[in-house]
């Protein structure tokens, strides 16, 4: 009767499986936490990428729509206030609507690119949450040499 747990709840589980269940619990603790900031960060990325996604869309379909009748008044207007031949307009106005396109959908493509870093923040935590789990884990084996820096293991050699 002496080793028995008493009924008041100040006693904590002892032994090997007392630790695994108070390492599981802060593990699923730590799960939890984990998925909560996965959807903030899923929320916080659609919002930063959404309009640029559209505005590349639109502007793109709109370039497409517009491409024909743009390289034909362009063409025209090349032909005859310009004194260029047919062909000859006709390839400088590609030149000039290819580079305008093609610079609106670089600047598009580099604004999206720029917010593309959405998990950043979870897999900062999901790093620091990993070394705590190695942490108590190697506690638990009994292990108590501290993990080798990088730069030690730089300078390190193999025989």
């Amino acid at each position: 009767m002496v080793a028995q747990t008493g009924l008041n709840g100040t006693d904590r589980p002892q032994g090997i499986f007392g630790h695994i269940s108070e390492f599981l619990s802060d593990a699923l603790t730590l799960a939890e936490l984990q998925l909560q900031l996965f959807v903030a960060d899923s929320k916080d990325g659609l919002a930063k990428v959404l309009v640029p996604i559209i505005l590349l869309a639109v502007g793109a379909f709109v370039l497409l729509c517009c491409v024909p009748l743009g390289m034909a008044v362009t063409v025209i207007a090349l032909a005859e206030a310009g004194g260029f031949t047919w062909l000859q307009a006709s390839l400088l106005a590609l030149g000039i609507w290819m580079i305008l396109g093609g610079g609106g959908a670089m600047i598009g493509l580099s604004w999206l690119k720029s917010r593309l870093h959405i998990y950043d923040r979870s897999l900062l935590e999901l790093e620091a949450n990993a070394r705590w789990a190695r942490s108590v884990l190697d506690r638990f084996g009994g292990k108590r040499t501290p993990p080798p820096s990088p730069t030690s293991e730089r300078f390190t050699t193999t025989i």
